[in-house]
């Protein structure tokens, strides 16, 4: 189930942490609140949680806004996948860490297929400052 209305960053209302490498929590102790789905990329909660109820999608859409609520003329949509009320995660790297049970190394950042598409099949671990390689083509159009 996705959310209807996404989480608004103002000066009052922020997004607290981020978290990378800092304080990555070990994966079993992530899998026991948020269920991850290969196929479809899919975030869902396990449990009721201070971060959401059980089978809610634990992925949030995130824009930044002024003070009095007016979205920025340059902001974009991002999704962050929230894991406590102080605790956030990138979807991408999130789901690399459920697929292989390692973060991803520094000076890397994941890559995928679509927008807003964390399917197990379209991760890449790619090199900062490269760019992520083209799908292959299906071997039927020959």
């Amino acid at each position: 189930m996705k959310r209807a209305k996404p989480f608004t960053v103002t000066a009052t209302s922020k997004i607290k942490g981020i978290k990378d490498r800092r304080n990555i929590r070990p994966l079993a102790e992530i899998k026991e609140r948020i269920a991850y789905d290969p196929a479809t990329g899919t975030f869902t909660y396990r449990l009721d949680c201070d971060a959401g109820n059980a089978g809610e999608d634990a992925v949030w859409r995130c824009r930044r806004t002024d003070n009095v609520g007016t979205p920025y003329e340059s902001t974009r949509y991002w999704e962050l996948v929230k894991f406590a009320s102080d605790h956030w995660y990138d979807p991408r790297k999130l789901a690399y860490y459920f697929v292989t049970g390692v973060w991803p190394p520094i000076d890397t950042w994941v890559a995928g297929g679509e927008k807003f598409d964390y399917s197990a099949k379209t991760l890449q671990l790619v090199a900062s400052g490269e760019f992520p390689c083209a799908p292959e083509p299906p071997s039927n159009l020959s």
